[in-house]
């Protein structure tokens, strides 16, 4: 039966979100201005540090989300219109550490969706991570 499971999540909080707000577009329609955003992000290794990954400093950017400002992660960005995953990796790592990765190659692809129950407007995200191997 359709109510052996729990609500996912993301239903509960639609729920709680159409109980206290005006209705909002149909379900499957993103509100406005919400868009998918695109991510890619390295592995790279290097024989010179063995068992060792490279990872940067967030500084945060204006214009950018203060998430994870002030910690380490992968290097990466946004993929840009039009853009190859494999261009956006070199293109980032360069920008981020001045280095030219010899060989790119697919590591894996996550879905990231937050719809938290009580979210203000801008708080819920969809991102579409792509992890490279360099």
């Amino acid at each position: 039966p359709a109510d052996a499971y729990p609500p996912s999540a993301r239903a509960q909080a639609q729920q709680v979100r159409s109980k206290s707000e005006p209705a909002g577009p149909p379900p499957g329609v993103s509100p406005a201005g919400a868009a998918v955003r695109v991510g890619v992000a390295a592995l790279v290794r290097s024989a010179a540090h063995p068992g060792c990954v490279l990872l940067n400093y967030r500084r945060g950017s204006v214009g950018t989300e203060a998430l994870g400002t002030g910690s380490y992660g992968l290097p990466g960005g946004h993929l840009e219109y039009g853009e190859e995953w494999s261009e956006c990796i070199e293109r980032e790592l360069l920008e981020e550490a001045g280095i030219s990765p010899t060989s790119v190659s697919l590591g894996c692809v996550l879905n990231a969706v937050s719809s938290r129950i009580g979210a203000r407007p801008g708080e819920d995200y969809h991102y579409v991570c792509v992890y490279m191997r360099a």
